[in-house]
This record gives structure tokens, sequence and C-alpha cells, in this order.
């Protein structure tokens, strides 16, 4: 279990140097990026749902639109 993940990390890893040497911008720097804005909205999206002060001035779908966009960033 171990060993095949680690042997994933490395053929990733190898797969992102090939890309990096093709583009001149990190191939992996988009990913990484949308995946934190991702995550950020999720987050924002929770606090808005379920924290006293957001949640009595915040509609819910709001915070559940973005909790859903939040998590459709992070799977890309």
């Amino acid at each position: 279990m171990i060993g095949n993940l680690i042997e994933k990390q490395e053929s990733n890893a190898r797969a992102h140097k090939k890309m990096d040497a093709i583009s001149p911008v990190p191939a992996n720097a988009r990913r990484i990026f949308t995946y934190e804005i991702g995550q950020a909205l999720e987050t924002l999206g929770r606090m808005f749902m379920n924290i006293p002060p957001f949640n009595d001035h915040i509609a819910q779908s709001t915070g559940r639109m973005l909790v859903t966009i939040g998590q459709k960033l992070k799977q890309n």
C-alpha cells in the first residue's frame, strides 16, 4: 500500500518535471492555485453556514453555493 503510494508520487513528480521543461509556467502552479482557491471558498462557505455572526446575516444558500464551487475547484 505505502509502496504503491510512493511509486505513484514518484511517477507524478517525473511527469510534472517533464511538463515543467516544456512550459514556461510550472505545470502544477495553476492546479495548486485552483485547489487553494477552492479550499478558501469551501472554508468561507462553511463559515457562512455555521458561525452565528455570519449565518445571521448571510443566506444559507450563499454558503452552500460557495462550498459547492470550492469542492468543484478542488477536484480539478
